[in-house]
């Protein structure tokens, strides 16, 4: 097996793993994970789709709607395990009350650390600021994605065609 596939499997299985660790926690009532994961998230979202992002709430405790931002690319996210549409339109009402479209004009996403799948439902009222399709990331969506940053991460991968 090539050295890119088992690290594929290697990433698969961990993401798997940290997933799995959070909704177990969740349902037992431990959610100081949750604080865990946005830190890893961070670093994650940071290799995977090349952000800058920072823990928003380092600069503002409880900051709203949002839990990490990259003011330079204008993204910011919201890690949750939540899969509730309630969850999605409290972030963005939060979004949206506290102007964060003018630091963060690309909209925010999120990442749902839970096996589960958020419902589409209505969400109209956030059409400018939301797409039920590009925003919402899964954990499969990050092991999907992973696949280009594994070879930029190596060294000598620049100089590769």
């Amino acid at each position: 097996m090539p050295n890119e596939q088992k690290e594929l499997d290697e990433i698969r299985r961990l993401i798997t793993r940290w997933v799995a660790e959070i909704t177990l926690s969740d349902a037992g009532s431990y959610f100081d994970i949750n604080k865990i994961a946005e830190g890893i998230s961070q670093q994650l979202l940071n290799l995977v789709y090349d952000y800058n992002l920072v823990d928003l709430n380092e600069e503002r405790i409880n900051y709203p709607g949002i839990d990490l931002g990259d003011r330079k690319a204008g993204i910011a996210f919201q890690v949750t395990a939540r899969t509730d549409l309630a969850k999605i339109r409290d972030s963005l009402d939060k979004y949206v009350k506290y102007g964060l479209d003018k630091d963060f004009p690309a909209g925010v996403r999120f990442l749902i650390l839970n096996e589960k799948k958020i419902r589409e439902g209505r969400m109209e009222d956030y059409a400018s600021v939301f797409d039920h399709q590009k925003d919402i990331i899964y954990a499969h969506s990050l092991i999907n994605s992973t696949r280009g940053s594994l070879s930029l991460a190596r060294p000598g991968a620049e100089n590769r065609c």
